[in-house]
């Protein structure tokens, strides 16, 4: 969260932030990847999603059997995409995507390829609902000595610049953008328990009708019931969260 306000280092990420509607978000623990991706698709708490409560690896996550917000929109007519991490590719039901990349790499060189891939779904302006995932500060805060590390800033200057290229091929007067991370890193690199840092995240939401302003604090279940509201669709079935209504100017004809 501390990075995310870093306006050298993210320079992107905070001019989304002074044209939409900002806040800290906060979760709850395991501070793990596996159980905030849940709270981010269902709007449910890890002790009510059927995502894995810890970090269980590809071949062990299991697919969400609990309503989210790719089966929502799918049952909606809405076109979907994920690029991402592989742990996404089985968590999300095959059948609420049409389109999908999906890579085991965590670094520089593997969110180019998920942002690359993502690209061209933006442009062709079809697809209603999608999902890009950017990984290497995660990496860096594991692998590269953690947030105090200059390893760290160089990878947020480096999301930041992807988070362009994202942004270079939307049109805010239409479309809308959602930034958030899963979960954040202690000082000395790591997450997972009940640390304060890892338990507070960016939000960030701009575009068509966001009403822009820096709001008071946010549950990360709060996500998924904002984002179907700005689509149009149901909230997902088991969210606890609540539709952020006071960011968003929706429109009241429904018909």
């Amino acid at each position: 969260y501390d990075t995310s306000l870093n306006e050298e280092l993210m320079p992107v990420l905070n001019q989304l932030r002074a044209r939409g509607a900002y806040a800290s978000m906060h979760s709850k623990p395991p501070s793990y990847s596996t159980p905030g991706y849940g709270v981010l698709l269902t709007g449910a708490w890890p002790y009510l999603s059927d995502a894995p409560p810890f970090n269980v690896g590809y071949d062990a996550t299991p697919v969400l059997t609990q309503d989210n917000i790719f089966s929502s929109a799918k049952r909606h007519g809405l076109k979907t995409a994920a690029s991402a991490f592989y742990w996404f590719e089985k968590l999300i039901p095959a059948e609420a995507l049409d389109a999908g990349y999906f890579t085991e790499g965590e670094d520089h060189s593997a969110d180019q390829a998920v942002v690359a891939a993502a690209l061209p779904w933006l442009t062709a302006q079809e697809t209603q609902l999608i999902l890009i995932h950017i990984d290497q500060m995660d990496y860096a805060g594991h692998h590269e000595g953690g947030p105090k590390d200059a390893n760290w800033d160089a990878a947020a200057v480096r999301v930041d610049a992807l988070l362009g290229e994202i942004v270079s091929e939307m049109d805010l007067s239409q479309d809308v953008i959602f930034v958030c991370s899963d979960h954040g890193h202690i000082d000395r690199g790591g997450h997972g328990g009940n640390d304060a840092d890892a338990l507070v995240e960016p939000f960030v939401l701009a575009g068509k009708n966001v009403l822009p302003g820096n709001y008071q604090d946010v549950e990360m279940v709060d996500v998924a019931p904002t984002l179907a509201a700005i689509l149009g669709i149901n909230l997902p079935a088991s969210t606890q969260g609540r539709v952020l209504t006071q960011m968003l100017d929706l429109p009241t004809d429904v018909s």
